[in-house]
């Protein structure tokens, strides 16, 4: 239900600025996400990260809304005490809403960038046929630097934290981590 809410919001934001002149990025990541709680994380504590964010800015704003869901993962096969093996895996799913300040650096194509925001993450970790998941409402902060190479396309570097407290069978969990990567964005 929450997940609904986020996209209904989003949609609305999105609708309002149809009477100004709006600017739009669209962008994608690939990179990794260490989680900062090791004990329960652990051995998926380092997880493959791919995402997509969008933000837009009307023309009057010094801002953007910026939206975004990235999924990461890690799996093992491990061999169970009856020495057969076993697909393990340690995932999470986060969606982002926030405010980005984006601008020129003296001038040139470089364009560094913070952002701040709530985040909505799920959980899943599977052991040897035990699934402890759970969701939860955080926040995230967000940094980078992106390179205009043409009018349209960029490449950057994007590094994030987030922080979503949930309960992994009775013990709260840290769902979120530190998010380094790639992205590469269209902008129009």
């Amino acid at each position: 239900m929450n997940r609904n809410i986020a996209l209904l919001a989003a949609g609305l934001i999105t609708f309002s600025f149809n009477v100004e002149a709006l600017t739009t990025r669209v962008s994608g990541f690939v990179g990794v996400k260490n989680m900062e709680d090791d004990a329960v994380w652990k051995p998926f504590e380092e997880q493959m990260e791919l995402g997509l964010a969008v933000d837009f800015q009307p023309d009057s704003w010094p801002v953007s809304i910026a939206t975004g869901v990235y999924w990461s993962a890690d799996a093992r096969d491990e061999q169970d005490v009856d020495l057969s093996y076993q697909e393990n895996n340690g995932t999470t799913t986060e969606m982002l809403l926030g405010l980005k300040r984006t601008w020129s650096f003296y001038g040139t194509n470089l364009r560094p960038y913070y952002a701040a925001g709530l985040t909505y993450v799920s959980g899943e970790r599977v052991e040897f046929g035990n699934t402890q998941k759970d969701s939860a409402l955080g926040y995230w902060l967000g940094t980078g630097v992106y390179w205009s190479f043409t009018r349209h396309f960029d490449i950057g570097l994007d590094a994030r934290y987030s922080r979503a407290e949930a309960d992994f069978s009775g013990q709260d969990v840290d769902l979120g981590g530190i998010h380094l990567g790639f992205t590469l964005g269209y902008t129009w």
